[in-house]
Order: structure tokens, then C-alpha cells, then sequence
């Protein structure tokens, strides 16, 4: 496992501003001040959430690497809350948005509670190591992961499709890595928008009115399709299905036929 990211929060002379320690390890700590512009109960709570995300989701702290996955890393924070936020049964709901990021990218993480400052003095300031934010940066609520890929082109993914996506792959066993076997599924090279003919046959999956255009793609193959819809220029992955097997079965069977007909010489099928 990789050393873990502490965080712990204290309050500065400004209202507003919340002052988050992290610490890593002896080359990769400092502190990040956070304007909180949002008025709530806990702004402290906020700020470390801001915190989190600006930490992780920058590669300047993970090597230059890009996370895809929480596993084998570890959140030991200062707020008992988060645990209750990323778990889905805080009470606090203005926060929940500033945990999409955190929930849809970092899956199998961990989380512990601290209860003192043990990384204060461990930290020596700089002007490289100091940062400031602030929580209304829209980065920190973003609700969606937006994701290129050669089939559909930049494609956001919600935290609604995954967790779909999670229920239709697993079967009889767990994903381990559900974000990451998404992504690699979207990137397929032979991902391919589906046809009018199955299009009609998937009717019942069209729900978000008649002025947002839904189109299904999937590999010719797979047994997963994933529901598409544009809405504002934005494309956005809103759902995972099955497909049919029945109508897939028919598919390859008619596709049989053809190509036995052409290796015959018989065109007239």
C-alpha cells in the first residue's frame, strides 16, 4: 500500500478561510488554504473535502501518475463526516456534492479517522508547498468525469452509470475496479453505435424526452450496452443495460447465414 495522505483542518483568523495540513511523507507535505464560500454548519468539512480532491487529482502528488482507482491508497482525515459522506449516510446533504469526485474515481479506498494534529510539526513551509483554493471552483462538485474515447468521442460519466455498470458486470463475484473496467470498455476500439434495428428493439430504455437525442452503443459481442444521451452539446452516459441475448442470438444467426450465402456465391439472400 502506498503511504497514506493525512489531512487535518484548522481554522485561521478569517471567517472563511480554513487551513488543511497534509502530509504524505518527508518530500510530499505542505498546506492548502481554503476559501470556503459556501454558508453551512461545518465550512471545516468543506475545506478538507476541497482539500482531498485538489491533492489526489493533481499527478504533481502521485508521482506524475493519474489515479483511475482508490485501491491500495488511504485517507486519514480529521472530520468523522467524510466517512459518513462517502458511505452515503450523512445526514449533511450540501456536502454529498463535493464527494462525486471522490466516490466515482477513487473506488476501494480507505479511510480513517485522526483525532489529533500529529503532522503539524512535521511539515516545513514553503512557498512551493503552500497553495490556496477555493471551494466554489467548479472542479471540486463536478458531477460528471468527462472521458475521451474514439467511438463516442468526450463522453461524462455519472456516478449513476457506474453503479449500474457495477450491478450489470458482476455476476456471482465482485469488480474489483469497476471505474477502471468502465473506462477500458469505453475505450474499445470497436465500440460502435448501435443500429436503428436494435435502436427500436431498445425502446423502452428511452426516457429523457423527445428533445434530448439517446443513442446505444456497445461491442458487437458483448452482452453490455450503455445508454448515451446529448443534451446541451454534452454527451452523457446516463445508464448501463443488458442487451437482449435473444434479438443478439437472432443478430449472429442472420449474419451467419449471410456470409455462408456470399461464400456460396449466392447473392440473392
Amino acid at each position: 500500500m502506498a503511504n497514506p495522505l493525512h489531512t487535518f483542518q484548522e481554522k485561521t483568523s478569517s471567517p472563511s478561510i480554513f487551513r488543511i495540513y497534509w502530509y504524505i511523507d518527508e518530500n510530499k507535505n505542505g498546506i492548502v488554504d481554503v476559501d470556503v464560500r459556501q454558508f453551512c454548519d461545518d465550512p471545516g468539512l468543506i475545506a478538507e473535502l476541497c482539500a482531498l480532491q485538489f491533492l489526489y487529482f493533481d499527478c504533481s502528488y502521485n508521482n506524475g501518475n493519474y489515479l483511475t482507482s482508490g485501491f491500495g491508497h488511504k485517507f486519514v482525515v480529521s472530520n468523522p463526516e467524510i466517512l459518513k459522506l462517502v458511505m452515503g449516510v450523512s445526514d449533511k446533504s450540501y456536502a454529498k456534492r463535493f464527494t462525486n469526485q471522490l466516490v466515482l474515481r477513487l473506488e476501494g479506498i480507505e479511510y480513517e479517522v485522526a483525532s489529533e494534529n500529529t503532522i503539524k510539526d512535521k511539515i516545513t513551509l514553503t512557498n512551493k508547498n503552500l497553495k490556496f483554493i477555493f471551494s466554489d471552483d467548479e472542479q471540486f462538485t463536478q458531477q460528471y468525469y468527462v472521458l475521451n474515447t474514439p467511438g463516442i468521442g468526450d463522453v461524462h460519466i455519472t456516478r449513476h452509470a457506474l453503479e449500474q455498470y457495477k450491478k450489470r458486470i458482476e455476476s456471482g463475484g465482485v469488480l474489483k475496479n469497476s471505474f477502471k473496467s468502465l473506462i477500458k470498455r469505453l475505450k474499445h476500439p470497436e465500440l460502435q453505435e448501435l443500429n436503428i434495428e436494435e435502436n427500436i428493439h431498445l425502446r423502452k430504455y428511452i426516457k429523457y424526452g423527445n428533445n434530448i437525442k439517446t443513442t446505444f452503443w456497445s461491442h458487437s459481442s458483448s452482452t453490455i450496452g450503455f445508454t448515451v444521451i446529448e443534451d446541451r452539446g454534452r454527451k452523457i452516459l446516463v445508464t448501463v443495460y443488458r442487451r437482449d441475448k435473444e434479438f443478439m442470438q437472432q443478430k449472429f444467426e442472420k449474419k451467419q447465414r449471410k456470409e455462408q450465402a456470399v461464400y456460396r456465391g449466392d447473392y440473392g439472400y
